[in-house]
């Protein structure tokens, strides 16, 4: 399974986002520290988002036609450069704008390096292999979400947003250097005649929608998805610093040892895939989002009775098994999404697959941002109402959970 390709991708994947994760978590404390205002963070994050979400499967596209190591290598080299170029702004009067413009060059990595590394693992790797390498995939990007915050947080206390300059833009560069030695096979994909690139671009994603059409009980476990992301994970990026900076008045190395936290609970969740995986079921997959659904009550109980005393632990508790299950979730249905999808198609279906799922987070960010804000003291309200919302969007979806039975016996 240890092959040269699969090691270098993950080494470079780890190191890129190492600087994306540090980065983002200091631009965030940073956003927070000189407005204090959820309202303007979830904005400001909610807009970062958009680009994701409206050319990911353009990413997937470039991902199957060219050469995939290349991209990485030319994202990874263009993220550091402009972070270079934005950095004199944080400290003048258009601070907030250069926050902006980082966060969405942090999303260009979504955009384009993502579905490379999603498109080539399938090609570097045995299907027995698969929902281990993706397994270990997304450990490598959780254990930078531990180092990424618990490094930011002491960098970001001591020495500013400097460092976290310096930091990332070393990293971004060296995982450029990394992905030279990355070979990754092509393949083969018609050019369909003389088509302009516009046109090859617009039928490439068509032949994606169609395959997602085709495979309507793909399409609905997808649409779950995304309403988790939309009512549950806003509670883990807005609600936990909101919470500790703003409402506890916590330093930011609490936060940094909370977003640790969670990230290790992740990796649990990425080991108990890559042991147990090919036993999950179908059957289990629905229970494990049933179980991300409700989350969320312990948090509502706690805020509604005022214990403040175990108040943090309880959100931080909770948030972490959450991010567990949602880890184990992701791994095992898209590995099992990534058998059914045929060579030529997996990046752009893949790409598709994120987009989709990521599709509710700005509006999310935006909405929730200002919730929070308004609900301060009532929190339990809003807890209550989002696990209505993701309960019900995943009891909906049962029938369709099904159609990944095949996948799970191939495996």
């Amino acid at each position: 399974m240890w092959n040269r390709n699969f090691l270098m991708v993950i080494l470079g994947q780890g190191i890129s986002l190492f600087a994306n994760n540090i980065l983002y978590f200091a631009l965030s404390l940073y956003i927070l520290d000189i407005t204090g205002s959820a309202s303007l963070f979830g904005l400001i994050t909610a807009l970062s988002v958009i680009p994701t979400i409206l050319l990911m499967p353009v990413g997937g596209v470039i991902a199957d036609r060219v050469n995939k190591r290349n991209v990485m290598i030319i994202i990874d080299l263009l993220t550091g450069l402009i972070i270079l170029v934005s950095f004199p702004f944080l400290f003048s009067q258009y601070a907030l704008y250069a926050i902006t413009i980082l966060l969405l060059s942090l999303s260009m990595i979504e955009i384009f390096y993502t579905p490379c590394v999603q498109a080539s693992i399938p090609l570097i790797q045995k299907n027995d292999y698969l929902i281990k390498s993706n397994a270990i995939s997304n450990q490598i990007a959780y254990v930078t979400n531990i180092i990424g915050p618990l490094l930011g947080g002491v960098l970001y206390s001591y020495f500013g947003i400097t460092s976290i300059i310096v930091c990332s833009v070393i990293s971004f560069f060296a995982s450029s250097v990394m992905e030279v030695w990355i070979r990754i096979p092509v393949v083969e994909i018609s050019n369909r005649g003389n088509s302009s690139p516009i046109k090859v671009m617009i039928d490439d994603l068509k032949e994606a929608v169609d395959f997602l059409v085709e495979n309507k009980s793909i399409f609905r476990l997808i649409l779950a998805g995304t309403v988790i992301n939309f009512s549950i994970v806003p509670f883990v990026t807005l609600g936990l610093p909101y919470f500790i900076r703003t409402i506890f008045n916590l330093p930011s190395e609490v936060y940094g040892v909370a977003s640790a936290f969670l990230t290790a609970s992740a990796i649990i969740g990425g080991f108990i895939a890559t042991v147990f995986g090919n036993k999950i079921t179908s059957k289990g997959l629905y229970y494990i989002l049933l179980s991300m659904s409700v989350c969320l009550i312990p948090i509502a109980i706690t805020f509604a009775f005022n214990m403040n005393d175990i108040l943090l632990y309880v959100i931080v508790g909770c948030l972490a098994f959450e991010q567990m299950l949602n880890n184990i979730f992701n791994i095992c249905e898209n590995s099992m999404f990534q058998m059914k999808t045929p060579n030529h198609l997996l990046g752009k279906v893949m790409s598709f697959i994120v987009a989709i799922a990521i599709c509710g987070d700005p509006l999310s960010r935006a909405i929730f941002g200002p919730l929070f804000d308004l609900l301060q003291n009532n929190i339990q309200y809003l807890a209550i109402a989002v696990t209505l919302v993701a309960i019900i969007s995943t009891v909906s979806a049962k029938k369709a959970f099904k159609v990944l039975d095949d996948c799970t016996r191939r495996l």
